[in-house]
């Protein structure tokens, strides 16, 4: 008895790998973070080549996401594809409003869903898990729309669960951060430039390289607002530290930084709302 009880958090993705083997083929919207990691990793243990991933790649995206995606696709061992596409093109979205992620979500939607066609296969999912219900997410109406499957959604399997999937299986993405895409670092009505999301992408790299996992950096005019933990906000301001992400900030454009308080959380522009 104690040893079902301590394997009974397994039982949604016994349940979900079924549905899998029920449809039969899957393609899979991979941008090789925890979710999509491991829904893939489920689906390839459920069918094998019948499984696809497809990471499609866009102007919001950082170019290290498609290496890592290529990485951790590889570890699985499911078949990955990349398509790309500008979304900058795209007048709805580059106005910036807060449905600016339905715009992104619809194209990007559209390319799972040729891509599925390509493959003859029967489903299309990504890895929205039950989590994503408690935030405000414009793209799951885009999701419906082009009936995108939620396994983890469905089946009530929270963001917990799958990095423990993760870790239980071996994957490099099981303590990977959250990376959305980096317009959501803009504020809403602040008009989408690509060179400004490259600023964003070069900021948040630096702070990486200098051992801060969590970070946002949000672009906010030529300011830098930098958000860390809030247990590594004091290190993140001793003065050394603190005098060497000014000066690369500087140089990549931005003209003032500011250590935002209340610290490192997801979905802070949308407080505003």
């Amino acid at each position: 008895m104690p040893e079902l009880r301590s394997e009974a958090w397994l039982i949604p993705f016994n349940d979900i790998a079924d549905e899998i083997r029920q449809a039969g083929s899957i393609v899979i919207a991979f941008s090789g973070g925890v979710d999509s990691a491991a829904l893939a990793h489920l689906a390839f243990s459920a069918i094998g080549d019948r499984a696809n991933a497809v990471t499609v790649l866009s102007e919001t995206v950082s170019e290290g996401e498609a290496a890592q995606a290529g990485r951790t696709a590889a570890q699985i061992g499911i078949s990955h594809v990349l398509k790309r596409y500008s979304i900058c093109e795209n007048a709805s979205f580059i106005e910036n409003t807060p449905d600016r992620c339905y715009f992104c979500r619809t194209r990007m939607y559209t390319i799972l869903e040729e891509t599925a066609k390509e493959f003859g296969a029967v489903r299309k999912a990504d890895g929205a898990n039950h989590d994503d219900l408690d935030e405000r997410r414009p793209g799951l109406r885009a999701a419906r729309e082009h009936e995108i499957w939620h396994p983890f959604m469905e089946h009530g399997v929270g963001k917990a669960d799958i990095r423990r999937y993760a870790r239980y299986h071996g994957l490099e993405a099981a303590d990977r951060p959250s990376n959305p895409c980096l317009t959501s670092r803009m504020p809403y009505g602040e008009r989408i430039e690509v060179a400004d999301l490259r600023m964003v992408e070069l900021a948040e790299r630096h702070l990486h390289e200098l051992g801060f996992n969590d970070v946002r950096v949000r672009h906010l005019g030529d300011t830098a607002s930098v958000e860390v933990p809030a247990d590594r906000i004091e290190e993140l301001s001793t003065s050394e530290t603190l005098g060497n992400v000014r000066a690369r900030l500087r140089e990549i454009g931005f003209t003032r930084m500011v250590v935002d308080p209340k610290g490192y959380r997801t979905g802070s522009m949308d407080e505003a709302l």
